[in-house]
Protein backbone atom coordinates (compact mmCIF):
# COMPACT_ATOMS: atom_id res chain seq x y z
CA UNK A 1 0.00 0.00 0.00
CA UNK A 2 0.96 3.48 -0.94
CA UNK A 3 1.94 5.43 2.85
CA UNK A 4 1.94 8.59 0.86
CA UNK A 5 -1.83 9.28 2.51
CA UNK A 6 -0.42 9.12 5.91
CA UNK A 7 1.08 13.03 5.13
CA UNK A 8 -2.53 13.98 5.22
CA UNK A 9 -3.88 15.48 8.30
CA UNK A 10 -6.45 12.96 10.02
CA UNK A 11 -9.97 14.12 11.04
CA UNK A 12 -12.15 11.23 12.48
CA UNK A 13 -15.36 10.89 10.38
CA UNK A 14 -18.79 9.85 12.06
CA UNK A 15 -21.17 6.79 11.07
CA UNK A 16 -24.11 7.83 9.19
CA UNK A 17 -26.77 7.64 11.23
CA UNK A 18 -29.66 7.11 8.39
CA UNK A 19 -30.13 3.80 6.96
CA UNK A 20 -31.60 5.23 3.59
CA UNK A 21 -28.78 3.75 1.70
CA UNK A 22 -29.07 0.86 3.26
CA UNK A 23 -32.43 0.26 2.03
CA UNK A 24 -31.02 1.90 -1.19
CA UNK A 25 -28.14 -0.86 -2.22
CA UNK A 26 -30.28 -3.74 -0.52
CA UNK A 27 -32.15 -4.85 -3.71
CA UNK A 28 -28.40 -4.96 -5.34
CA UNK A 29 -26.33 -5.93 -2.20
CA UNK A 30 -25.49 -9.99 -3.71
CA UNK A 31 -24.90 -8.63 -7.39
CA UNK A 32 -23.01 -6.26 -6.29
CA UNK A 33 -20.79 -8.42 -4.14
CA UNK A 34 -20.64 -10.98 -6.64
CA UNK A 35 -19.06 -8.34 -9.11
CA UNK A 36 -16.74 -6.49 -6.70
CA UNK A 37 -15.55 -10.19 -5.04
CA UNK A 38 -16.61 -13.04 -6.87
CA UNK A 39 -18.37 -14.07 -3.78
CA UNK A 40 -21.44 -15.36 -5.16
CA UNK A 41 -22.97 -18.25 -3.16
CA UNK A 42 -23.23 -18.02 0.89
CA UNK A 43 -24.17 -20.02 3.78
CA UNK A 44 -24.97 -17.93 6.51
CA UNK A 45 -25.39 -20.02 9.78
CA UNK A 46 -27.37 -18.77 13.08
CA UNK A 47 -27.59 -15.23 12.01
CA UNK A 48 -30.92 -15.05 14.19
CA UNK A 49 -28.49 -15.19 17.36
CA UNK A 50 -27.53 -11.30 16.23
CA UNK A 51 -31.09 -10.98 16.05
CA UNK A 52 -32.10 -12.25 19.63
CA UNK A 53 -29.92 -10.00 21.37
CA UNK A 54 -30.71 -7.28 19.26
CA UNK A 55 -34.18 -7.63 20.40
CA UNK A 56 -33.35 -8.01 23.77
CA UNK A 57 -31.58 -4.32 23.39
CA UNK A 58 -28.42 -5.69 24.38
CA UNK A 59 -25.39 -3.44 23.57
CA UNK A 60 -23.84 -5.53 20.69
CA UNK A 61 -20.23 -6.04 18.94
CA UNK A 62 -19.48 -7.90 16.13
CA UNK A 63 -16.30 -9.35 16.69
CA UNK A 64 -15.12 -11.72 13.01
CA UNK A 65 -11.82 -13.00 11.76
CA UNK A 66 -10.53 -10.88 8.94
CA UNK A 67 -9.08 -12.30 5.98
CA UNK A 68 -10.04 -11.01 2.83
CA UNK A 69 -10.87 -6.99 1.91
CA UNK A 70 -14.39 -8.86 1.52
CA UNK A 71 -15.06 -9.57 5.20
CA UNK A 72 -17.02 -6.39 5.98
CA UNK A 73 -19.29 -6.20 2.65
CA UNK A 74 -20.26 -10.11 3.32
CA UNK A 75 -21.28 -9.51 6.87
CA UNK A 76 -24.28 -7.73 4.81
CA UNK A 77 -25.92 -10.94 4.29
CA UNK A 78 -26.37 -10.77 7.93
CA UNK A 79 -28.22 -8.30 7.77
CA UNK A 80 -30.38 -9.01 4.30
CA UNK A 81 -31.78 -12.16 6.72
CA UNK A 82 -32.30 -10.48 9.81
CA UNK A 83 -33.17 -6.55 8.72
CA UNK A 84 -30.25 -5.76 11.65
CA UNK A 85 -28.06 -3.51 10.63
CA UNK A 86 -24.05 -2.11 11.05
CA UNK A 87 -21.49 0.14 11.91
CA UNK A 88 -17.96 -0.71 10.92
CA UNK A 89 -14.50 0.47 11.70
CA UNK A 90 -12.52 1.03 8.60
CA UNK A 91 -8.66 1.98 8.71
CA UNK A 92 -8.45 5.94 7.57
CA UNK A 93 -7.20 4.99 4.47
CA UNK A 94 -9.79 3.55 2.65
CA UNK A 95 -11.26 6.91 3.21
CA UNK A 96 -8.13 8.98 2.52
CA UNK A 97 -6.85 6.88 -0.54
CA UNK A 98 -10.13 7.05 -2.80
CA UNK A 99 -12.53 9.65 -1.58
CA UNK A 100 -15.16 7.77 -3.56
CA UNK A 101 -14.93 4.96 -1.88
CA UNK A 102 -15.19 6.51 1.64
CA UNK A 103 -18.25 8.20 0.59
CA UNK A 104 -19.88 5.00 -0.22
CA UNK A 105 -18.67 3.14 3.03
CA UNK A 106 -19.61 5.50 5.78
CA UNK A 107 -23.21 5.46 4.06
CA UNK A 108 -23.43 1.89 4.43
CA UNK A 109 -22.34 2.26 7.87
CA UNK A 110 -18.54 2.96 8.48
CA UNK A 111 -16.36 4.80 10.70
CA UNK A 112 -12.74 5.94 10.47
CA UNK A 113 -10.51 4.51 12.82
CA UNK A 114 -6.96 5.99 13.09
CA UNK A 115 -5.01 3.03 13.18
CA UNK A 116 -1.50 5.26 13.82
CA UNK A 117 -2.34 5.89 17.23
CA UNK A 118 -4.84 6.12 19.50
CA UNK A 119 -8.35 7.52 17.80
CA UNK A 120 -9.67 8.82 20.96
CA UNK A 121 -12.93 10.01 18.84
CA UNK A 122 -13.34 6.58 17.13
CA UNK A 123 -12.98 4.75 20.70
CA UNK A 124 -15.96 7.24 22.26
CA UNK A 125 -18.07 6.96 19.61
CA UNK A 126 -17.60 2.95 19.08
CA UNK A 127 -18.28 3.48 23.22
CA UNK A 128 -21.31 5.31 22.69
CA UNK A 129 -22.83 2.80 19.89
CA UNK A 130 -22.72 -0.13 21.57
CA UNK A 131 -23.83 1.93 25.25
CA UNK A 132 -26.62 3.26 23.66
CA UNK A 133 -27.44 0.34 21.46
CA UNK A 134 -28.30 2.02 18.55
CA UNK A 135 -26.56 -1.02 15.98
CA UNK A 136 -24.43 -3.60 16.29
CA UNK A 137 -20.97 -2.68 15.82
CA UNK A 138 -18.69 -4.83 13.67
CA UNK A 139 -15.10 -4.89 15.19
CA UNK A 140 -12.10 -7.05 13.58
CA UNK A 141 -10.17 -8.24 16.82
CA UNK A 142 -6.59 -8.90 14.73
CA UNK A 143 -6.90 -5.22 14.12
CA UNK A 144 -5.72 -5.97 10.51
CA UNK A 145 -6.41 -8.59 7.69
CA UNK A 146 -4.03 -11.68 7.32
CA UNK A 147 -4.57 -13.90 4.08
CA UNK A 148 -4.83 -17.15 5.77
CA UNK A 149 -8.41 -17.88 6.25
CA UNK A 150 -8.13 -21.02 8.57
CA UNK A 151 -5.62 -19.45 11.07
CA UNK A 152 -6.42 -16.54 13.18
CA UNK A 153 -3.20 -13.44 13.36
CA UNK A 154 -1.95 -12.37 16.74
CA UNK A 155 -5.37 -10.90 18.62
CA UNK A 156 -5.53 -6.98 19.71
CA UNK A 157 -7.47 -6.14 22.88
CA UNK A 158 -9.44 -3.68 21.19
CA UNK A 159 -12.48 -5.68 21.36
CA UNK A 160 -12.60 -5.90 25.16
CA UNK A 161 -11.57 -2.74 26.02
CA UNK A 162 -14.41 -0.87 23.91
CA UNK A 163 -16.48 -3.95 25.62
CA UNK A 164 -15.23 -3.34 29.02
CA UNK A 165 -15.95 0.38 28.90
CA UNK A 166 -19.74 -0.05 27.69
CA UNK A 167 -20.38 -2.15 30.39
CA UNK A 168 -18.66 -0.72 33.13
CA UNK A 169 -20.69 2.24 32.27
CA UNK A 170 -24.09 0.73 31.35
CA UNK A 171 -26.73 -1.38 32.69
CA UNK A 172 -27.27 -2.90 29.76
CA UNK A 173 -26.14 -5.97 28.87
CA UNK A 174 -22.95 -6.08 26.44
CA UNK A 175 -22.10 -9.22 24.30
CA UNK A 176 -19.96 -10.11 21.94
CA UNK A 177 -20.95 -12.07 18.97
CA UNK A 178 -17.86 -14.60 17.33
CA UNK A 179 -17.85 -14.57 14.02
CA UNK A 180 -16.15 -16.90 11.58
CA UNK A 181 -15.73 -16.27 8.10
CA UNK A 182 -14.53 -19.24 5.72
CA UNK A 183 -14.03 -18.55 1.88
CA UNK A 184 -14.63 -21.88 -0.78
CA UNK A 185 -13.50 -21.99 -4.17
CA UNK A 186 -16.72 -22.65 -6.16
CA UNK A 187 -15.03 -23.25 -9.33
CA UNK A 188 -11.45 -24.63 -10.27
CA UNK A 189 -8.94 -21.90 -9.86
CA UNK A 190 -6.11 -23.63 -11.32
CA UNK A 191 -5.58 -22.26 -14.39
CA UNK A 192 -6.16 -18.68 -12.86
CA UNK A 193 -3.32 -19.36 -10.17
CA UNK A 194 -1.03 -21.05 -13.20
CA UNK A 195 -1.64 -17.92 -15.48
CA UNK A 196 -0.87 -15.63 -12.60
CA UNK A 197 1.76 -17.58 -11.15
CA UNK A 198 3.75 -17.00 -14.79
CA UNK A 199 3.04 -13.77 -14.88
CA UNK A 200 4.69 -12.88 -10.89
CA UNK A 201 7.46 -15.13 -12.08
CA UNK A 202 8.00 -13.10 -15.64
CA UNK A 203 7.63 -10.13 -13.60
CA UNK A 204 10.72 -11.10 -10.94
CA UNK A 205 12.66 -12.33 -14.56
CA UNK A 206 12.07 -16.16 -14.05
CA UNK A 207 11.32 -18.55 -16.78
CA UNK A 208 7.50 -20.04 -15.69
CA UNK A 209 7.92 -23.55 -13.62
CA UNK A 210 5.32 -24.61 -15.58
CA UNK A 211 4.53 -28.49 -14.20
CA UNK A 212 6.41 -27.83 -10.90
CA UNK A 213 3.50 -27.87 -7.83
CA UNK A 214 2.18 -24.16 -6.87
CA UNK A 215 3.98 -24.43 -3.54
CA UNK A 216 7.80 -25.13 -4.94
CA UNK A 217 6.79 -22.01 -6.64
CA UNK A 218 5.78 -19.54 -4.17
CA UNK A 219 8.03 -20.48 -2.09
CA UNK A 220 10.74 -19.76 -4.99
CA UNK A 221 9.12 -16.09 -5.85
CA UNK A 222 9.11 -15.23 -2.12
CA UNK A 223 12.38 -16.50 -1.61
CA UNK A 224 13.74 -14.44 -4.10
CA UNK A 225 12.14 -11.17 -3.28
CA UNK A 226 13.06 -11.47 0.18
CA UNK A 227 16.78 -11.75 -0.77
CA UNK A 228 16.35 -8.16 -2.59
CA UNK A 229 15.54 -6.43 1.06
CA UNK A 230 17.73 -8.90 2.79
CA UNK A 231 20.71 -7.25 0.64
CA UNK A 232 19.67 -4.08 1.40
CA UNK A 233 18.61 -4.37 4.92
CA UNK A 234 21.72 -7.10 6.07
CA UNK A 235 23.51 -6.29 3.67
CA UNK A 236 23.52 -10.24 3.12
CA UNK A 237 21.18 -13.07 2.09
CA UNK A 238 20.08 -14.64 5.08
CA UNK A 239 20.12 -18.44 5.84
CA UNK A 240 17.29 -20.54 7.03
CA UNK A 241 13.76 -21.45 6.54
CA UNK A 242 11.68 -18.53 4.60
CA UNK A 243 9.55 -18.62 7.75
CA UNK A 244 13.10 -17.77 9.94
CA UNK A 245 14.21 -15.44 7.53
CA UNK A 246 10.87 -13.44 7.57
CA UNK A 247 11.07 -13.24 11.12
CA UNK A 248 14.67 -12.06 11.15
CA UNK A 249 13.48 -8.88 9.09
CA UNK A 250 10.65 -8.05 11.29
CA UNK A 251 12.97 -8.06 14.05
CA UNK A 252 15.83 -6.13 12.30
CA UNK A 253 13.86 -3.54 10.71
CA UNK A 254 11.99 -3.20 13.91
CA UNK A 255 15.40 -3.33 15.89
CA UNK A 256 16.97 -0.93 14.46
CA UNK A 257 14.48 1.73 13.97
CA UNK A 258 13.61 1.32 17.88
CA UNK A 259 17.48 1.56 18.51
CA UNK A 260 17.32 5.14 16.44
CA UNK A 261 14.20 6.82 18.18
CA UNK A 262 14.70 4.63 21.39
CA UNK A 263 18.06 4.22 22.71
CA UNK A 264 17.99 0.43 22.51
CA UNK A 265 15.19 -2.87 20.82
CA UNK A 266 12.06 -3.18 23.06
CA UNK A 267 10.21 -6.89 24.07
CA UNK A 268 7.41 -7.90 23.51
CA UNK A 269 5.76 -9.13 20.10
CA UNK A 270 7.06 -8.22 17.45
CA UNK A 271 3.76 -7.09 16.30
CA UNK A 272 3.08 -4.48 19.40
CA UNK A 273 6.62 -3.38 18.55
CA UNK A 274 6.27 -2.54 15.10
CA UNK A 275 2.70 -0.39 15.71
CA UNK A 276 4.74 1.22 18.38
CA UNK A 277 7.56 2.53 16.32
CA UNK A 278 5.52 3.09 13.46
CA UNK A 279 3.53 5.71 15.31
CA UNK A 280 6.26 7.35 16.58
CA UNK A 281 7.49 7.49 13.19
CA UNK A 282 4.15 8.68 11.78
CA UNK A 283 3.73 11.46 14.03
CA UNK A 284 7.28 12.56 12.74
CA UNK A 285 6.30 12.20 9.38
CA UNK A 286 2.75 14.20 9.49
CA UNK A 287 5.35 17.15 10.77
CA UNK A 288 8.02 17.17 8.17
CA UNK A 289 7.59 19.22 5.46
CA UNK A 290 6.33 17.03 2.63
CA UNK A 291 8.85 15.98 0.28
CA UNK A 292 12.02 17.17 1.99
CA UNK A 293 14.86 14.50 2.31
CA UNK A 294 13.40 14.18 6.12
CA UNK A 295 10.30 13.30 4.63
CA UNK A 296 11.48 10.49 2.19
CA UNK A 297 13.97 8.84 5.36
CA UNK A 298 10.40 8.76 7.00
CA UNK A 299 8.57 7.41 4.59
CA UNK A 300 11.24 5.10 3.34
CA UNK A 301 11.51 4.03 7.35
CA UNK A 302 7.35 3.53 7.61
CA UNK A 303 7.58 1.48 3.62
CA UNK A 304 10.16 -0.89 5.88
CA UNK A 305 7.58 -1.38 8.70
CA UNK A 306 4.81 -2.43 6.41
CA UNK A 307 6.87 -4.87 4.61
CA UNK A 308 7.99 -6.06 8.03
CA UNK A 309 4.96 -6.76 9.41
CA UNK A 310 3.43 -8.25 6.03
CA UNK A 311 6.56 -10.94 6.32
CA UNK A 312 5.76 -11.79 10.01
CA UNK A 313 2.06 -11.67 9.48
CA UNK A 314 2.21 -14.90 6.96
CA UNK A 315 3.54 -18.45 7.87
CA UNK A 316 4.87 -21.14 5.31
CA UNK A 317 3.98 -23.84 7.43
CA UNK A 318 0.29 -22.61 7.18
CA UNK A 319 0.24 -23.46 3.43
CA UNK A 320 2.43 -26.89 3.39
CA UNK A 321 0.42 -28.51 6.00
CA UNK A 322 -2.56 -28.24 4.05
CA UNK A 323 -1.81 -27.10 0.50
CA UNK A 324 -5.28 -26.61 -0.87
CA UNK A 325 -6.35 -24.25 -3.41
CA UNK A 326 -7.91 -21.58 -1.27
CA UNK A 327 -4.44 -21.18 1.10
CA UNK A 328 -2.45 -21.55 -2.62
CA UNK A 329 -4.81 -18.27 -3.77
CA UNK A 330 -4.04 -16.65 -0.48
CA UNK A 331 -0.31 -16.85 -0.81
CA UNK A 332 -0.32 -16.02 -4.00
CA UNK A 333 -2.46 -12.92 -4.19
CA UNK A 334 -0.34 -11.99 -0.58
CA UNK A 335 2.50 -11.55 -3.20
CA UNK A 336 0.61 -10.02 -5.86
CA UNK A 337 -0.29 -7.05 -3.54
CA UNK A 338 3.11 -6.68 -2.27
CA UNK A 339 4.40 -5.94 -5.99
CA UNK A 340 1.19 -4.40 -7.61
CA UNK A 341 -0.73 -2.94 -4.60
CA UNK A 342 -3.83 -4.87 -5.85
CA UNK A 343 -6.22 -7.41 -4.79
CA UNK A 344 -7.64 -9.52 -7.59
CA UNK A 345 -10.04 -12.20 -7.10
CA UNK A 346 -8.92 -15.58 -8.37
CA UNK A 347 -12.54 -17.48 -9.32
CA UNK A 348 -15.94 -17.59 -7.84
CA UNK A 349 -16.59 -18.39 -3.95
CA UNK A 350 -18.80 -18.95 -1.76
CA UNK A 351 -18.96 -17.97 2.16
CA UNK A 352 -19.40 -19.47 4.91
CA UNK A 353 -20.12 -17.23 8.09
CA UNK A 354 -20.77 -18.90 11.53
CA UNK A 355 -22.38 -16.58 13.82
CA UNK A 356 -21.62 -17.93 17.64
CA UNK A 357 -23.72 -17.63 20.89
CA UNK A 358 -22.85 -14.32 22.78
CA UNK A 359 -20.21 -13.76 24.87
CA UNK A 360 -21.32 -11.74 28.18
CA UNK A 361 -19.06 -9.48 29.10
CA UNK A 362 -20.56 -8.72 32.65
CA UNK A 363 -19.53 -12.17 33.12
CA UNK A 364 -15.70 -11.03 32.92
CA UNK A 365 -15.66 -7.14 34.26
CA UNK A 366 -13.86 -8.55 37.41
CA UNK A 367 -11.68 -10.99 35.16
CA UNK A 368 -8.93 -9.38 34.18
CA UNK A 369 -5.06 -10.86 32.78
CA UNK A 370 -2.28 -11.48 34.16
CA UNK A 371 -0.18 -8.06 34.09
CA UNK A 372 1.20 -8.07 30.45
CA UNK A 373 -1.11 -11.32 29.43
CA UNK A 374 -3.70 -11.82 27.60
CA UNK A 375 -7.34 -10.31 28.56
CA UNK A 376 -9.44 -13.33 29.31
CA UNK A 377 -12.43 -11.62 26.82
CA UNK A 378 -9.75 -11.91 24.36
CA UNK A 379 -8.77 -15.20 25.07
CA UNK A 380 -12.49 -16.70 25.00
CA UNK A 381 -13.02 -14.60 21.94
CA UNK A 382 -10.02 -15.92 20.03
CA UNK A 383 -10.63 -19.87 21.30
CA UNK A 384 -14.36 -19.49 19.67
CA UNK A 385 -12.99 -17.94 16.68
CA UNK A 386 -10.98 -20.55 15.73
CA UNK A 387 -12.45 -23.44 16.86
CA UNK A 388 -15.21 -22.50 14.12
CA UNK A 389 -12.89 -21.84 11.70
CA UNK A 390 -11.46 -25.30 12.44
CA UNK A 391 -14.60 -26.83 12.64
CA UNK A 392 -15.36 -25.40 9.07
CA UNK A 393 -12.37 -26.67 7.84
CA UNK A 394 -12.68 -30.08 9.11
CA UNK A 395 -16.49 -30.04 7.88
CA UNK A 396 -15.59 -28.79 4.23
CA UNK A 397 -17.59 -26.91 2.07
CA UNK A 398 -21.95 -27.11 2.72
CA UNK A 399 -23.11 -29.88 0.98
CA UNK A 400 -24.47 -28.76 -3.27
CA UNK A 401 -21.81 -26.34 -3.52
CA UNK A 402 -19.89 -27.54 -6.61
CA UNK A 403 -16.21 -26.90 -4.66
CA UNK A 404 -12.87 -28.69 -5.62
CA UNK A 405 -11.37 -28.82 -2.16
CA UNK A 406 -12.17 -31.32 0.51
CA UNK A 407 -12.48 -31.58 3.98
CA UNK A 408 -9.28 -31.15 5.76
CA UNK A 409 -8.09 -34.89 7.19
CA UNK A 410 -7.03 -33.30 10.54
CA UNK A 411 -7.33 -30.15 12.19
CA UNK A 412 -4.88 -28.95 14.15
CA UNK A 413 -5.73 -26.43 16.69
CA UNK A 414 -4.21 -22.87 16.52
CA UNK A 415 -6.04 -20.60 18.94
CA UNK A 416 -3.03 -19.64 21.04
CA UNK A 417 -0.41 -19.29 18.63
CA UNK A 418 0.54 -16.19 16.62
CA UNK A 419 0.40 -15.78 12.68
CA UNK A 420 4.15 -16.77 12.12
CA UNK A 421 3.53 -19.60 14.73
CA UNK A 422 5.50 -22.06 12.12
CA UNK A 423 9.02 -20.09 11.88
Amino acid sequence: MDQKYLAEKYQFIKPYRSKMWMYAVRPFYYSLIRRLYQVSDFDTRHAERIKESADKGYGIIVAANHCRYSDPFVLGDISKRTSVYFYMCASWHLFATKPWQGWIINRTGAMSIYREGTDRDCLRECQRVVEEAERPLVLFPEGTFYRQNDRLGPMQDGVSFIARLAQKKNTRPIVIHPVAIKYWFTEDPTAAIEKRLCELEHRCHFHPKRGKDFVSRLEWIAGSLLSVKEMEIFGSIQTGSLDERQVKMAERVCGQLESKYFSRPKSGSIMDRIRTVRNHVVKQFTESPRESPEWYDLLYEIEDLAFAQQMFSHSWSYIREWPCLERVSETLMRLEEDLYDEETSMGQMGVVIDVGEPIHVGDYVDKKGERGGVDPITAVLQEKLQGSLDQMAAEGPPVGWPCPTKPRASVSTMAAQPANAGS
